[in-house]
């Protein structure tokens, strides 16, 4: 009795996986920007423009955003994942407002498939009726490496 009772405080007390820091919930931050980056998975898997316009802030570049998602979204797109990797504030904005985010775009077309690394810049707009989605892409920018397989 009197082990069971000291490997049951043992189990207890001593963390499940040494060095990892613990899970924390998600925000209502959090939860937010998660929405937005399915709204943007969206829009790329289906090559939707407006969908992507209705993504871009009143301050955005339309023509070059624009530009961006022809030369980036191919055509025949089967799969589309988008995966956040940093996030940290965007300069110039108040805290909570805009955020630079590090993003791994997957896009699959058919037996080929590519990985690219995007930044992009969003911000939560003022006095406007933001609907479902309350943030919105100020510049977005792909990196130089890209990797594509079969």
């Amino acid at each position: 009795m009197f082990v069971r009772l000291l490997f049951l405080l043992l189990a207890l007390c001593t963390p499940a996986f040494a060095g990892q820091a613990p899970v924390r919930a998600a925000d209502d931050e959090d939860l937010t920007i998660q929405a937005f980056l399915t709204e943007l998975e969206t829009a790329i898997s289906t090559a939707d423009r407006q969908r992507w316009t209705d993504l871009l802030s009143a301050a955005a570049d339309r023509d070059d955003a624009l530009q961006f998602f022809d030369d980036t979204v191919p055509q025949g797109i089967t799969r589309v994942v988008v995966k956040e990797r940093d996030r940290s504030s965007l300069q110039g904005t108040l805290p909570g407002e805009g955020f630079r985010l590090i993003v791994e775009v997957f896009i699959e077309t058919g037996p080929r498939g590519r990985i690219a690394t995007w930044r992009v810049d969003i911000r939560r707009p003022r006095g406007e009726d933001l609907g479902r989605q309350p943030w919105r892409i100020l510049t977005e920018e792909r990196s130089r490496a890209c990797i594509a397989f079969r």
